[in-house]
């Protein structure tokens, strides 16, 4: 994706959508999805951004993550992590960015599977606190 165009919701959500059928179909994730997924999750125990350079991308990411933890759960960040990632999501349109953990609730029982489940379950409980 090119830094000048950002995504739609319609293609978020399509993303999203294909990702979660493909883990659900392997059972699983990749290798970098599974460090996509560690990063997002370890950034939201943390709850602020590590690296002086790169912090707004990262703030705006964390932020992303906090509304969708709250209003979809950590599956659903873990989704997000794997599909989107932070340079995604830090570009996107902010109406776009505020909308998609919406649009994601929506969608939840189509997007949500038990490997994203467990793949959240299995990481630190301070998660569950800190969004």
């Amino acid at each position: 994706m090119s830094r000048n165009k950002s995504l739609t919701i319609n293609a978020a959500m399509q993303k999203l959508n294909n990702t979660a059928k493909e883990v659900n179909r392997r059972e699983g994730v990749k290798t970098h999805q599974q460090r996509r997924a560690e990063e997002a999750l370890t950034l939201l125990a943390n709850g602020s951004a590590s690296k002086p350079m790169g912090a707004k991308l990262e703030s705006t990411y964390l932020s992303f993550l906090r509304k969708v933890h709250k209003v979809a759960g950590l599956s659903m960040v873990v989704l997000c992590a794997i599909t989107l990632g932070k340079s995604a999501i830090g570009f996107l349109k902010e109406s776009i960015r505020l909308d998609l953990p919406y649009e994601i609730q929506k969608k939840l029982v189509t997007l949500d599977n038990e490997f994203l489940q467990r793949l959240a379950e299995g990481y630190p409980k301070k998660c569950e606190v800190t969004a």
